[in-house]
């Protein structure tokens, strides 16, 4: 059962918008990109892949 659930893991690979390239004073685009490297720490924490 639990090489099942691995394997399953293994096949689903998650899309994320990709990040954007800003200058470092940009507020908006600087949360965005925080945000989105927060999502693929938790993503993969589970086991998961992001797709680059």
């Amino acid at each position: 059962m639990w090489q099942a659930w691995q394997a399953s893991r293994e096949t689903v690979v998650v899309e994320l918008p990709s990040a954007i390239e800003s200058p470092p004073y940009a507020c908006f685009q600087s949360g965005w990109n925080d945000m989105r490297g927060e999502a693929v720490d938790a993503i993969e924490a589970q086991g998961l892949k992001v797709k680059p």
